[in-house]
């Protein structure tokens, strides 16, 4: 009796109903096709869009419930049976995309009998063929009868199997996303999974009373007198929770889609960062190899005639030997880095201290105040080699006892200091740039060139102010819009 009211409410706003039904619909097929992710690894992905075309064609089916009726006190009799008929073709026809979806996603996900992708495209065909011969054959009234007949043969037939069929293939993506995704997105395909199977009994068995099959017993005027409920609203029901499945799973596909893109930036700079090195290692330890040779050929020719003048040159031969060897250290530490993409640019920092053994050396003091979104691949890549280089030249050149490395951001930039109180150079030195275009005020050094195109490559600005005998400063500033950050 605590339903009454509702009874009440359904049966004077039943067109309500079928507006809000419809919509839900319309909607989850407009959101699939909106963000549909055809490329991803997920075999759900792969299918999604038949999914997407039953709920927009199945939405418009449904709310030709509400329109429809509405020309038929202003249309001929023969207008309104053309628009029913259209209105259950529609609808038959998002049945084959719901059964369309279930197969295809089954097959591909079975690997096997791939030719079941052809029977929804083969039951709406004859489907289809019997309404069109059979039709003509009756009058107005009839004709308003067979339409009904047919639209529920078209839920037997299609909708009905065709639901349940896609809720068991969508449970069968259950060990995929246990694998690949979260643990949300798995309960979420579970749950998207239970609400297809729930629609195909409320779409596709409970159907309008008629003479034909188990309408006479079950219908959806019996559901609505026991329950107090259309059917149809156990129908958008299902729909709102298959909404919000597929919303959840869409969420998943799109961190996938973010994560590749991640791979090709790691991809793109392993491969740049592998040319500099190769072009690099031929430019100097190659040319470093040729010159010692013909310091080697030096010695020999004077081994004889000038033994002295022979032991010198062998002194600064096994010299640039070790010096040599240890570029060719350096050259292996930045093969290894490359393949470190992901790490945190703290984490980053704190690797390369330890592995120049720096704090032997100097006294470093690491500042790490930046408080943005996280740095993606590429500027995170660029940003750890710029402060290599840029250690590297403290080391050999500054005579420094005290290294500050800060990281910090503002609104606009992310923010990279590093500062040394070591003998620093001439003030005519300092430079200011922040466009990268003309670097010769800057030095020509083979590292410090390095750190000029990196920050150029990442659309930054440097700075850099020395005195002599009172160090050297260098700020990089590097935009956190353009690309920089997700």
């Amino acid at each position: 009796m605590l339903m009454w009211p509702f009874y009440d409410f359904f049966y004077y706003n039943k067109a309500i109903v079928m507006f809000i039904y419809g919509s839900i619909f319309f909607l989850l097929g407009f959101g699939i096709l909106l963000k549909n992710r055809q490329h991803s690894r997920f075999e759900l992905a792969k299918n999604l869009h038949w999914l997407g075309l039953f709920g927009i064609v199945h939405g418009l089916a449904d709310l030709g419930h509400v329109f429809i009726p509405i020309q038929r006190a202003y249309s001929s009799d023969q207008t309104y049976l053309i628009l029913r008929i259209i209105q259950i073709i529609i609808n038959a026809l998002s049945f084959m995309f719901i059964f369309q979806f279930g197969v295809s996603l089954w097959t591909n996900t079975k690997k096997k009998w791939h030719k079941l992708k052809y029977m929804p495209v083969l039951l709406f065909i004859l489907w289809l063929s019997f309404l069109i011969v059979t039709i003509s054959s009756f009058n107005y009234k009839s004709n308003l009868e067979w339409i009904l007949i047919n639209d529920i043969w078209s839920r037997y037939l299609i909708g009905f199997p065709g639901a349940i069929f896609s809720g068991y293939a969508i449970l069968l993506q259950k060990n995929e996303f246990d694998n690949l995704a979260s643990p949300k997105s798995s309960r979420a395909l579970q749950f998207g999974a239970i609400s297809l199977i729930t629609y195909s009994f409320a779409s596709g068995l409970i159907v309008a009373p008629s003479s034909v099959g188990l309408s006479r017993l079950i219908n959806s005027d019996l559901f609505f007198q026991l329950t107090g409920l259309p059917i149809e609203i156990v129908r958008a029901f299902t729909g709102l929770i298959l909404f919000i499945s597929i919303f959840i799973i869409l969420l998943v596909f799109d961190k996938e889609y973010i994560n590749r893109i991640q791979e090709s930036e790691i991809t793109k700079a392993r491969f740049e960062e592998r040319n500099r090195l190769a072009q690099d290692l031929h430019d100097d330890i190659i040319q470093s190899l040729y010159a010692t040779n013909l310091e080697l050929e030096v010695i020999k020719y004077l081994i004889n005639k000038n033994p002295q003048r022979a032991s010198e040159k062998l002194a600064v031969f096994l010299k640039n030997g070790n010096r040599i060897i240890d570029q060719i250290r350096e050259y292996i530490g930045e093969l290894k880095r490359v393949n470190q993409v992901n790490i945190s640019l703290q984490k980053r920092i704190e690797n390369i201290i330890n592995e120049f053994h720096i704090k032997e050396k100097l006294n470093v003091q690491l500042e790490f105040d930046y408080i943005a979104k996280q740095i993606t691949v590429t500027p995170l890549y660029h940003l750890t080699l710029i402060l290599k280089e840029a250690m590297s030249n403290v080391i050999k050149h500054a005579n420094a006892k005290n290294l500050t490395i800060k990281i910090s951001n503002n609104n606009a930039d992310l923010i990279l200091e590093i500062i040394d109180d070591g003998i620093g150079f001439n003030e005519k030195m300092r430079c200011r740039e922040n466009s990268i275009k003309d670097y010769s005020c800057m030095g020509s050094g083979h590292g410090l060139q390095n750190i000029k195109e990196r920050v150029k490559t990442l659309n930054g600005s440097l700075e850099i102010e020395s005195k002599v005998n009172e160090g050297t400063k260098i700020i990089i500033r590097v935009p956190l819009e353009g690309g920089l950050y997700d």
